[in-house]
């Protein structure tokens, strides 16, 4: 063993202190090491949090935007339905009015057409196909009054039987009772019987306050469930004008009639 600069050689109590003060400052620097990493470590720690914090204040915003792009998209949505409620409202009137029009030219034609002619023919042959092509019924008859007589006679008649109807005093059936009140008669469900149940309608023909005629809708086309309001309109036209046309054909054709009769004579 070597010995020291005092030329003492180092004992068993000098190398136990040495190793002492090794294992002294050896646990010194692992503590220094130690409490160092843990600084970095709180730092570190520390600046997580901070991290964290802003993760969390920056998903709430996130979240109050998304909530706020949610109330958005459902006020959009609600102007939407409501737009689409105004467009389906408009588009109906729309199609009301395109109806009220078409019901209207509809009512001009039939006017104009059974005014038309002075031509009895003509005039039957417009009011069968203003009832045929306008209130949908392919089955219907035309009566007319003869005189004071309370009784109405076929005139004229499509898709019925030619022996039906024939003559109809005032106040017999359905449209007798028509006649003699000159109301309109409409069927209601099964309130008919008998023969009166095939008839939907019977219009009243009036000039200057008398039941000149009738007019009688029997049963309507299959397609057509039932009498719509342009109908009613339909009937009231061709209870005013049907009437005075018919009336003026007859007088047309009583007027004719001494005529030839006058040029026939030598």
């Amino acid at each position: 063993m070597s010995a020291d600069q005092t030329g003492k050689r180092p004992t068993n109590e000098d190398r136990g202190d040495g190793y002492v003060r090794k294992v002294q400052e050896g646990t010194r620097r692992f503590v220094e090491d130690l409490m160092e990493q843990n600084q970095r470590l709180e730092a570190l720690l520390v600046s997580l949090e901070a991290e964290r914090l802003g993760h969390r204040e920056e998903i709430a915003a996130l979240k109050r935007e998304l909530s706020s792009f949610r109330q958005e998209d459902e006020k959009l949505q609600a102007q939407v339905m409501q737009a689409d409620e105004q467009n389906r409202r408009l588009a109906e009137k729309f199609q009301e009015v395109e109806r009220q029009n078409s019901n209207l030219a509809n009512l001009y034609v039939a006017s104009h057409r059974i005014h038309g002619t002075s031509k009895r023919a003509e005039v039957l042959r417009a009011i069968e196909e203003i009832v045929i092509n306008l209130i949908g019924c392919e089955e219907l008859a035309v009566f007319e009054r003869e005189g004071t007589e309370p009784v109405l006679t076929r005139i004229d008649g499509v898709g019925i039987d030619a022996s039906r109807d024939l003559a109809i005093h005032f106040g017999t059936g359905v449209i007798g009772r028509a006649a003699q009140t000159g109301e309109l008669y409409v069927r209601n469900g099964s309130a008919a019987s008998g023969g009166d149940a095939e008839v939907t309608a019977c219009i009243p023909l009036r000039f200057d306050g008398l039941v000149t005629g009738a007019i009688v809708v029997y049963r309507l086309l299959p397609h057509k469930p039932g009498l719509e309001e342009v109908d009613f309109a339909l009937f009231d036209l061709l209870a005013m004008h049907a009437a005075t046309a018919l009336r003026f054909t007859a007088l047309e054709g009583e007027a004719r009639r001494p005529a030839t009769v006058s040029d026939e004579r030598p």
